[in-house]
């Protein structure tokens, strides 16, 4: 099947958020921001209303992929393929780093992190954990409830609002990312075509989610915003569309690769740029950082990816016959 750009170029506009939100957190951690504080604080937190969510959106908007006569074990192997797998292993990898080089990383972590890591993730990767039990999730409501929107809604909904009440921060967290997920899912199935009727169910689920989500966890903004860039693509003329295209959707191609290795590359051009050649000029930190977070990875990738053991880090699915199912 075909790629869908306007997904890859979403995906690349998404990674090069997350890279610059960590460069940021990164710089604040350090005590480096200094008068630039304040007004990296406005930055980031707008980015964390809705980049992470971004992604939820485009994996749910993505599931159609999934094939109807698939089984609940398929469904659930080729997950663990390509997310629970690279994730074990890049928070290995994570882990060793920062004890290697505690002295010099913001975040000390102990050898006894790697016990955990099954079902405690640390630092960057706790998305792909978490958007493994997302879609086991959505995929189990569908095969129960045999995609009946009204039904699968109504649950979540129910579920949703019941552990709003109850004030269990962790699965109120899980829920909403199961409601954008939903969403990009209803996107696709539904309001591709945005009718009136569609648009009315849209907001409806977005309004909700306000009320079932308030006020911190922001899944209104965060839907709109997703829903405006995925729509703002569509008015973009041919030229500019062309010039977006050819970037951005690069990026969204190697999202994956950027999202599991950015945080090494940010961290060590920090070192770097502090201790061997003493600089302390925020913009050129800045600016170095995301550079290096975002290319760099995909030229490493693109030189060592013919190495099977490497490309099996990043895309274990490719390798592994787990299950009949492409999603």
């Amino acid at each position: 099947m075909a790629r869908n750009t306007n997904v890859d170029i979403l995906k690349g506009v998404g990674i090069v958020l997350v890279v610059i939100g960590h460069e940021i957190k990164g710089l604040l951690n350090s005590n480096m921001l200094g008068s630039a504080e304040l007004l990296c604080m406005h930055i980031y937190d707008f980015i964390y209303i809705f980049h992470m969510p971004l992604f939820f959106f485009l994996s749910g908007f993505l599931y159609y992929n999934v094939k109807k006569d698939t089984s609940i074990l398929d469904f659930i192997k080729i997950k663990f393929a390509s997310l629970y797998i690279p994730y074990l292993i890049f928070m290995v990898i994570r882990i060793v780093s920062n004890v290697l080089m505690n002295e010099y990383v913001n975040h000390e972590m102990a050898w006894s992190d790697i016990y955990s890591i099954f079902y405690k993730p640390i630092s960057v990767y706790w998305f792909l954990l978490t958007l493994f039990k997302v879609s086991v999730f959505i995929f189990l409501i569908d095969k129960l409830f045999r995609n009946n929107l009204r039904v699968c809604l109504s649950i979540l909904i129910i579920m949703g609002a019941l552990y709003t009440i109850n004030n269990y921060n962790n699965l109120l967290s899980f829920f909403e990312y199961v409601f954008i997920f939903y969403s990009g899912k209803m996107m696709h199935k539904h309001i591709i075509g945005f009718s009136k009727f569609n648009i009315f169910l849209l907001m409806f689920l977005v309004v909700l989610s306000y009320f079932i989500f308030i006020p911190k966890y922001q899944a209104l903004p965060a839907l709109f915003i997703i829903l405006l860039l995925y729509k703002a693509i569509d008015l973009l003329s041919a030229k500019i569309y062309l010039k977006i295209n050819q970037s951005f959707s690069l990026l969204g191609r190697q999202s994956m690769v950027i999202y599991l290795t950015h945080v090494f590359f940010l961290t060590g051009t920090r070192i770097i740029i502090v201790k061997v050649f003493d600089i302390n000029s925020i913009l050129l930190h800045f600016l170095i950082g995301i550079l290096v977070g975002v290319i760099v990875p995909i030229l490493t990738y693109q030189v060592l990816y013919k190495v099977k053991l490497v490309d099996f880090m990043f895309y274990p699915n490719k390798y592994l016959q787990l299950g009949k199912c492409k999603a």
